[in-house]
């Protein structure tokens, strides 16, 4: 038991000394430097080092704490003209960082850097600053993260457990190391320093330039502090960084690259310096865009440089936008309009029942109006690449009415390009082509900024659209507008006609269709897009909405206080007398005692400090509940907001604006919240929810989840939520949901999930096989109800004649037995504009803006996409009016990825073959299949003929693609030889 503790070291105080210092012991408890080298260190005594090849020897041979504060302090002293300097590119600094990173920092780490500093470097011993200032340069970032990614790779290669903690724990020194470095505030402007301020060469200076950008803006740190950090939390080792270290997001690196870029810009004279700091800036942001937060990035920096202290830096920034390479600028450009119009509120962003909305100026539209004009000012290729962003497909169709009011108010002082403008928006108006195969959603945004440019050149030059209005173009377009199979389409050539007519001709010849539906809040909201006059305003009417934008984006939900019941006490009360009443008084006989309460099985428990008396309620209104999910670290609250939020939002959908003015929060926090606590059906419960508040909603929530599954900042596993919600919720309101009742638990009574007949959940897990999503299992029910007429007909016709065949009859009873009740269709009136035509048109965008290189495109959510607009169309029905918009729009997104179906991943082919069978099935007029799609009905049936070859003589695994096309086939050769005559006249025209 004595040798339990064994004293290191013994100092004896007088009390005289202890007098004179009283403080001595609280410095003795500071890590000063005294402290003991780690084990293999010989003590030395102190040296002075002359030369680079003195102190990698003496790294190299285990030095003592002393010696390796005086090599680090050689390291770090100012160099002469031409002598060693550690921050240079050169053979002898990569020797000597290598040595650091690979011996010192992982035998010293622990023993110097005290557990509670985080990322505070102010208290870090002396040894460590010097350690972390001679890694503060290309040379020792790089040697850190290539340390750091084969540690990873040893570690995932790694068989024996020592080897594997050993790892850890280097792994775990260099991150901190790391974390430190970047999280110091002179990071980057030492690095800056060292490549142009320190180096005189020009050539030496681009080549080291390049050199840091390739380490310090590719995403190269934070990759692999990311991957280090999730090994080390495998190893459920502490990590010492704090939430506030830059490494931990690329979003926080981003902003912290283009924090520094500003802030350097703004102490920088635009007039007098000519390339510097401005080209090396530029490569920075420009390079920082690679990392795949482009939106943050640039938001930072024109906030900083445009939008604080009260005044606009606008030589500084565009000393440093122009800068930029061509393609870069039309990215940051573009990266500015999607962030700038989240500054604008929803009811500027959607069209809302309000008539005189257009007739009050809005501040936000004028001061985005203000730095988007001031962008473009002096630079013509990025006005004629704002009139194709306006009106071509990249994404300017596919933002709101805001941002397009903000675009053309900064092209006002450019009348030319708001022409060019409308003459564009004019032309696919009337193309033929374009009213035939392009989205709804497309076709909505080109006429709303055809109305808006009208309007302004109307004010501008009259005569100019008075003989636009007369032109063949137009007259044209009005007429292929109502000839158009699309109701939307009609609709929409209705608008643009009676619009254009108000602003040209007189009252009493104006065009004037006299029907019902163009009297409609929407239709009314179009026409007055043509009175909209927004300005130019300034950059203050922006900032102090940037004040409230970053207000309301911290804040946090308000506690409410507990109201105490206050007992009212009389003013006139007064003690008069106290008299003493005897012990033994006789009254207590007439007292009757209480019942021995009975036990309460929450305090059970045989340790009294773990009965919870506090327990929170289910929460009663809809603010409570946002309140409970906002709560990301009270267990109760999030498995109480999860239980409650279906009914609670059902219940309160009809009943006040509770749920509507809540909807999109509640939207957003049950999509992004994560289960942080493992809480049994946790995924279930999360997408009762979300399907509530689309089912409260449809027609708004609809619009909003197709928009967030394609811009929102959300994994796969949270966007394939979001495709389940919409199919799932578009299913229930058209009368589905009995059917669909088994796969989501709701038809199941809780006697049926009695816990003994269960496994364990880990085992259930194991056990139980591969578990298929909703959407997946819905699919395969609707698959078999789809082939199995087919298959019966055919084993029908291989039967025989149809005279050798008996026929039974069934009675009265049992048919009307087999009849299902009418149940109203209530998705059919919301269907278009709220679930079909926002999925289809965001996907469109996106195809044409990223290629097969967004997220949408991936294997599992391509699949589940496919099936999700499959499942929307089937349950739409056979009678809704935008059916056949709905046909040609899906017909010609699943003909545009049939190739790429072919080599992908079965799941991909077999989700492509679902949805052309779903959409074979719900067309049940033929004859207009034929007269409307003859191109369309033809090309699947040789790729439904060319599955079939591709997967003949495979396994079990080709069964159901081979029976998946057979079905397809079935269904096209059906058409094809009941119409054929029709056809072949059809592409003998073609």
């Amino acid at each position: 038991m004595e040798d339990l503790l064994t004293p290191l070291k013994m100092t004896v105080i007088s009390v005289s000394t202890h007098q004179q210092e009283p403080s001595l012991l609280q410095n003795a408890a500071k890590k000063t430097s005294t402290a003991q080298p780690p084990k293999g260190y010989e003590s030395k005594k102190y040296v002075t080092y002359s030369n680079p090849d003195e102190v990698l020897e003496a790294l190299r041979s285990k030095p003592q704490v002393e010696e390796l504060r005086s090599a680090l302090r050689f390291l770090r002293k100012q160099p002469a003209e031409g002598s060693f300097d550690i921050t240079d590119l050169g053979p002898k600094a990569a020797q000597i960082i290598n040595v650091l990173v690979v011996s010192i920092i992982p035998d010293f780490w622990d023993s110097l850097v005290p557990s509670e500093v985080g990322n505070q470097v102010q208290i870090l011993p002396v040894e460590i600053k010097l350690l972390l200032e001679c890694l503060t340069s290309v040379t020792g970032l790089g040697a850190i993260v290539a340390k750091l990614r084969s540690l990873c790779i040893l570690y995932k290669d790694g068989k024996a457990n020592i080897q594997r903690l050993d790892v850890t724990a280097q792994l775990a020194a260099l991150h901190h190391a790391l974390s430190l470095i970047v999280s110091t505030p002179t990071f980057l402007k030492t690095l800056y320093e060292n490549a142009w301020i320190k180096t005189k060469d020009p050539v030496k200076q681009a080549g080291l330039w390049r050199e840091t950008l390739a380490v310090v803006s590719s995403g190269k740190l934070v990759s692999a502090a990311i991957e280090a950090e999730d090994i080390i939390k495998a190893e459920a080792k502490e990590i010492r960084q704090k939430s506030s270290s830059p490494l931990q997001s690329g979003e926080r690196y981003s902003q912290l690259l283009a924090t520094f870029t500003a802030e350097l810009a703004l102490k920088s004279n635009a007039e007098t310096e000519e390339d510097l700091p401005w080209r090396p800036l530029a490569q920075l942001l420009g390079k920082a865009g690679s990392i795949g937060f482009r939106d943050e990035l640039f938001e930072q920096f024109y906030s900083r440089v445009l939008l604080e202290n009260n005044r606009a830096a606008w030589p500084q920034f565009h000393a440093v936008f122009s800068k930029l390479v061509m393609h870069e600028q039309r990215n940051a450009l573009v990266s500015m309009l999607r962030t700038l119009s989240k500054w604008l509120p929803d009811k500027i962003q959607n069209w809302v029942e309000d008539r005189a909305w257009h007739e009050r100026e809005s501040d936000e539209i004028a001061g985005i109006a203000a730095v988007i004009s001031g962008i473009i000012k002096h630079n013509d290729v990025l006005k004629d690449f704002i009139v194709s962003w306006l009106t071509g497909n990249s994404g300017g169709l596919a933002s709101g009415i805001g941002i397009k009011r903000t675009v053309l108010a900064a092209l006002l002082p450019h009348e030319d390009k708001i022409q060019a403008v409308l003459e564009k928006t004019l032309q696919d108006f009337a193309d033929k082509l374009y009213i035939k195969h392009a989205p709804v959603l497309e076709q909505e945004a080109n006429a709303q900024t055809l109305l808006l440019s009208a309007g302004y050149i109307n004010r501008v030059f009259p005569q100019f659209v008075s003989n636009l209005a007369r032109s063949g173009l137009y007259l044209n377009g009005i007429s292929n507008r109502l000839a158009a199979s699309s109701e939307r389409s009609r609709f929409l050539g209705m608008i643009v006609g009676t619009a254009i007519s108000e602003l040209v001709d007189k009252p009493d010849k104006r065009m004037n269709f006299g029907l019902e539906e163009l009297e409609n809040d929407e239709s009314k909201w179009y026409r007055s897009l043509i009175q909209v006059q927004d300005r130019i305003g300034e950059i203050k009417d922006l900032v102090g909405r940037q004040i409230e934008r970053k207000g309301v984006k911290g804040k946090k939900p308000m506690k409410r206080k507990e109201t105490l019941a206050v007992v009212p006490v009389s003013a006139k009360s007064k003690i008069t007398s106290i008299e003493e009443v005897a012990s033994g008084s006789d009254t207590e006989d007439d007292l009757v005692p209480y019942d021995k309460p009975d036990s309460d099985p929450e305090d059970s428990d045989d340790d009294p400090t773990l009965v919870r008396r506090g327990k929170p309620t289910a929460p009663v209104y809809v603010r409570d509940l946002v309140t409970y999910l906002r709560s990301t670290d009270n267990f109760d609250h999030q498995r109480l907001a999860l239980l409650t939020a279906p009914n609670l939002i059902r219940r309160k959908a009809n009943f006040g604006t509770e749920v509507s003015s809540h909807a999109e929060e509640l939207a957003t926090l049950l999509t992004g919240l994560s289960d942080k606590f493992e809480i049994a059906d946790f995924a279930k419960m999360r997408l009762q929810g979300m399907i509530a508040i689309l089912i409260s909603q449809p027609l708004k929530m609809g619009q909003w989840f197709a928009k967030t599954f394609f811009d929102g900042d959300y994994s796969l596993s949270q966007r394939l939520s979001i495709l389940t919600t919409l199919g799932l919720g578009a299913r229930e309101l058209g009368g589905l949901k009995g059917e669909d009742g088994d796969l989501t638990g709701a038809n199941i009574p809780p006697e049926a999930l009695f816990p003994s007949k269960l496994l364990p959940s880990k085992l259930h897990k194991i056990y139980a096989g591969p578990s298929t999503s909703l959407i997946d299992s819905i699919a395969s029910q609707l698959e078999s109800t789809m082939i199995q007429p087919l298959a019966i007909e055919a084993a029908d016709q291989l039967s025989g004649p149809n005279a050798l065949k008996v026929r039974t009859f069934s009675s009265r009873l049992a048919v009307n037995a087999k009849r299902t009740k009418a149940i109203p269709n209530a998705l059919a009136k919301v269907v278009a504009d709220g679930f079909f035509f926002p999925l289809t048109g965001r996907w469109w965008v996106q195809m044409r803006t990223y290629g097969d290189k967004h997220v949408q495109y991936t294997p599992m959510v391509l699949a589940h996409f496919l099936k999700t607009l499959a499942l929307i169309l089937h349950a739409s029905g056979r009678a809704t009016l935008a059916l056949t918009q709905m046909t040609r729009e899906f017909w010609d997104l699943l003909l545009a990825i049939r190739a790429e179906a072919l080599g992908a991943e079965s799941n991909v082919l077999e989700a492509l073959l679902f949805a052309f069978l779903t959409l074979l099935d719900v067309n049940e007029d033929k004859r207009r299949l034929a007269d409307d799609h003859a191109r369309e009905l033809l090309e699947t049936m040789k790729w439904a003929e060319m599955v079939m070859a591709q997967h003949r003589g495979e396994e079990a695994e080709g069964d159901r693609v081979r029976g998946l096309a057979a079905g397809v086939l079935v269904r096209c050769q059906q058409v094809v030889e009941k119409y054929q005559r029709l056809l072949m006249g059809d592409m003998v025209a073609l």
